[in-house]
Order: C-alpha cells, then sequence, then structure tokens
C-alpha cells in the first residue's frame, strides 16, 4: 500500500497496487472543511466552559476567546498543493464532456453541415413521411448570366420530425411546434466543383395563404457539389402542428413555380 498526504485537503490519499492494476482513492472534499469546523469548535469550547460570573469575567472570557481565534492554524496551501488539486478536477471535467459527447453523437445519425457547423438528424422514425422523387433542371450561369450548363435538382421526400440536432446541439420542436424537412439531391455534371443555395429554390406555403411564402431556415448553404459528383443534402423549418394544406413552389427566384402539395 502507497500513501500520498492531501492532509492540506483532504486528509489523505491513498493507492494500491495489485499486479498489474493502480487504485487511487480521494476522500471526500467536505472533510477539510469538518477538520476546520472541528478546531474553531474546540477553542470556542475551551472558553465557552467558564461560567460568566461577571461582566469582568465576560471580559476576560472574550480576550480568551480572540486570543484562542487568532491561534487557529489553517492548512496551508502551495503549488504544488493546488496543482494537486486541479489535475483530478480537470480530468473529471474533461471525462464528463466526452461521454456528453458520445451520448449525442450515438445512434441512427446522418451528417451534413448548417453554416459550416456539424449539423446532424438523429431520429430514426420520422413522425411521417410522404415520398416525393421529383427532379428539376435549373440553369448554371456565370457572372455574365450566360447559360453555361444545368444543374439536377431532385426532392427525394418530404418528413415531419420533432427533433434534430443542429450546430451539434438538440433542437427539440416547443408544444404546438413540429419541424418540416425536405431531403434533397442535388447532381453536378460539369467539370467544375459549385456552390449551391439549396433553400433558394423552395418556398412554402401553409392553411390556403399563398401571399405568406416561408424560406427553409434549417438548411447546409452553401452546398458544395464537386464536379461530375451527386451531394445528398436537406433543407427545413419549423412549422404549427395544426397547419394544413402544406404546399411547395419549386423553382427559381425569378422563374416559375412547381406547386407541390404535401399530404402527410
Amino acid at each position: 500500500m502507497l500513501y500520498a498526504k492531501w492532509g492540506f485537503l483532504f486528509g489523505k490519499l491513498s493507492m494500491s497496487v495489485k499486479k498489474d492494476t493502480l487504485s487511487i482513492t480521494l476522500p471526500h472534499p467536505s472533510a477539510y472543511f469538518a477538520q476546520v469546523i472541528e478546531i474553531v469548535t474546540k477553542k470556542m469550547s475551551n472558553v465557552f466552559s467558564l461560567p460568566f460570573e461577571s461582566s469582568r469575567a465576560s471580559r476576560i472570557q472574550a480576550n480568551q476567546l480572540i486570543s484562542s481565534l487568532k491561534n487557529i492554524k489553517l492548512p496551508k496551501f502551495n503549488k504544488k498543493n493546488i496543482f494537486m488539486i486541479i489535475i483530478p478536477i480537470v480530468a473529471v471535467l474533461l471525462f464528463v464532456f466526452l461521454i456528453r459527447q458520445m451520448l449525442i453523437t450515438s445512434g441512427d445519425t446522418i451528417g451534413n453541415t448548417v453554416g459550416g457547423v456539424n449539423t446532424i438528424v438523429t431520429d430514426s422514425k420520422p413522425l411521417a413521411t410522404v415520398p416525393l422523387n421529383r427532379e428539376f433542371k435549373f440553369p448554371l450561369r456565370d457572372q455574365k448570366g450566360k447559360e453555361i450548363g444545368k444543374l439536377s435538382y431532385t426532392l427525394k421526400d418530404a418528413e415531419l420530425r420533432k427533433q434534430i440536432i443542429v450546430k451539434g446541439k438538440r433542437a427539440t420542436a416547443v408544444d404546438g411546434r413540429i419541424f418540416l424537412i425536405i431531403n434533397l439531391k442535388i447532381v453536378n455534371d460539369l467539370n467544375q466543383g459549385l456552390e449551391v443555395n439549396s433553400r433558394d429554390y423552395i418556398r412554402i406555403t401553409v392553411n390556403g395563404n399563398s401571399k405568406e411564402l416561408f424560406a427553409p431556415d434549417i438548411h447546409n448553404d452553401p452546398v458544395e457539389v464537386q464536379a461530375i459528383s451527386t451531394k445528398n443534402t436537406r433543407v427545413g423549418l419549423a412549422i404549427n402542428e395544426s397547419d394544413r394544406n402544406i404546399i411547395l413552389q419549386v423553382g427559381e427566384i425569378n422563374g416559375k413555380k412547381t406547386i407541390i402539395p404535401l399530404s402527410f
């Protein structure tokens, strides 16, 4: 049995070595405070054990109490002791942080990016799904407005979810609200990479109000699509659970729109 003194704070730190196993036992931190209380109590009890027979005796006892308190020696701290406190605390905090990150990223996850920060939808089963499988071709133009190719933009399906993870943090829709998620596939047939704002091609209306167009505010834009490649992504927004007659309007911002009703 090996012992390292921890008397300045906890009493003793005990370590035992058995074969290839090292065991460390840390006494509870309250031991330090119990030690201080015990010292003060003992000093005060010695003073107050004398009867208060007169005012002069009271003054004598008060002086004795002050003298006793001045003579109390509390445990001292030094640089070595401080490091012995900080290192275990940092180790525990780091362990808790790693466990928390493992719990967040566990399960059935699909990774994407929102504003360059990891975004994951973790629910293995959405509350409702509507298959779409609608492909659109949008022109790609250079800085002068000349068309240089076509962008293939496919709506795979639409989902309703109560929870998603945005920027590494779990987001739960408040009571009465729910997330509408549109899963997309973008194909780039050009010999150069593209950055696409996928949310520019979708607007949403609810409850038959065609004058209010909602743009997705959950997105991965700008989506980087490498040359001659396919990219899966998603857009979405929060709507009311009571909303009905949900309709997608798909098309260029200044172009003709295709109307797609969603029947969940």
